[in-house]
């Protein structure tokens, strides 16, 4: 669930009059910009955790292979505060439905099983394969009513890589991958989907110092279990797979052995891309017929001696929607996209300072205005007493940065996430 929030996506600046979905009644008939704000809100009981057990073996020289089996838990309650009319709401009054505080719970949990083998079929042939299987159960409950979905989402995914070496500058891969889905909901419906997708990648050295590629593949996105749920909410179908063609021409030239430069030509070609339309409780995903994305990426990467690693890179981007015969600029994808970060380690420390530009983007509807751009910053610590435990400290959004990752959507303000990661 995402919370419907109450900044200008043109300025940035704290607008009363941008949430039709919070601090209303059910007979509410309200535009866009209706007086309704919600200020206060909040996550509680947030829950994440993936346990993971792992097994490797290397039985020779030419043969690896590996056995993973993980659990997964993800839980959350939204709290959002309803306001009544004299505090910037809709609402004459506080009842059952309407609450003071209303919650919206997430809970899912699920366990998955992953094996990876690679074996060298001579001196110039490496053969990659494996075989993944991930099963969830998922809920949601509301504290105004007696709601509740609930589904299932069951993936198995198997894929063949074969690495090619024709001489000491020319490699190739080449590989398929498929993946099978079968989600369930509220125990009566059932949505099955697959794909399958090639791929190819071709690198050749031209000197020392350069190196150029060719990729070219096909790649696909299912929908998420949080995203069905509210497409069960809205009673809405549930849209179908997105499925990509991918082509990419790159050069990477090394001006030593501290720092280089990285330069990629990129287009793709977006079958049903997946967005989601309508704000606050009322948010669920559709399919758009086609999408095409033209882009260019120029990347620098910088060492400092043996602590300091450094990078920066743009990427500049063209993207038009196609939907039902009409052509326009493409809903929700930025323009150009900014990120330089610096890596600091120092015996069993690591500090990592990321920082991300984006520029604004359309949202296509006569009804809202164009986002605008942000800019973010995040800090992450490590601390590594032993080669099989590590402890961290991660802090989101640093600065507290007033944004919308969608809209009408704010992002999360500063967040804190301490953690602990350990092999067995």
């Amino acid at each position: 669930m995402q919370i419907t929030g109450s900044y200008d996506p043109v300025t940035g600046e704290l607008d009363p009059f941008s949430s039709p979905n919070w601090s209303i009644g059910d007979t509410s008939a309200l535009t866009p910009h209706t007086s309704n704000v919600t200020r206060d809100w909040h996550y509680k009981g947030f829950r994440q955790s993936n346990i993971a057990l792992q097994f490797e073996s290397r039985p020779s020289d030419k043969w690896q292979y590996d056995v993973q089996y993980y659990h997964m838990i993800d839980e959350n309650n939204l709290w959002v505060h309803n306001l009544l009319e004299g505090q910037g709401g809709h609402l004459t009054g506080y009842s059952a439905k309407n609450p003071e505080w209303y919650r919206s719970g997430w809970f899912s949990k699920g366990n998955g099983i992953e094996a990876n083998a690679s074996a060298a079929l001579g001196a110039k042939h490496q053969l990659s394969f494996g075989a993944k299987y991930i099963a969830l159960d998922w809920h949601t409950d509301e504290n105004n009513s007696n709601k509740r979905d609930e589904g299932t989402d069951k993936r198995r995914s198997f894929y063949v890589e074969e690495a090619w070496s024709f001489d000491a500058r020319t490699r190739m891969t080449l590989g398929v991958r498929y993946e099978g889905l079968r989600q369930t909901y509220n125990k009566t419906n059932e949505s099955k989907d697959s794909a399958t997708d090639p791929v190819l990648n071709i690198t050749h050295d031209l000197t020392k110092y350069d190196t150029v590629r060719f990729s070219a593949g096909r790649t696909h996105f299912f929908i998420q279990p949080k995203s069905v749920a509210s497409n069960i909410r809205m009673k809405q179908p549930l849209p179908k797979p997105e499925r990509n063609r991918n082509f990419e021409i790159g050069w990477k030239h090394k001006f030593g052995a501290q720092n280089s430069v990285d330069l990629a030509v990129f287009r793709t070609d977006v079958t049903d891309r997946i967005v989601s339309t309508g704000m606050g409780k009322n948010r669920y995903y559709i399919n758009l017929d086609k999408t095409r994305i033209r882009g260019v990426e120029l990347g620098y990467q910088q060492n400092f001696g043996a602590h300091w690693h450094t990078f920066a890179n743009y990427t500049w981007l063209r993207a038009e929607d196609t939907d039902k015969g009409v052509k326009k600029d493409a809903t929700g994808l930025p323009s150009g996209m900014f990120n330089l970060g610096a890596t600091y380690r120092m015996g069993k420390w690591q500090s990592t300072l990321l920082g991300r530009a984006v520029r604004g983007w359309k949202n296509n509807d006569s009804d809202y205005p164009n986002s605008a751009g942000y800019f973010t910053m995040d800090l992450d610590l490590r601390y590594r007493p032993q080669t099989d435990l590590e402890w961290f400290v991660r802090v989101n959004n640093l600065f507290n940065t007033e944004y919308q990752d969608s809209l009408y959507h704010p992002a999360q303000g500063t967040n804190v996430m301490l953690g602990v990661e350990m092999d067995f």
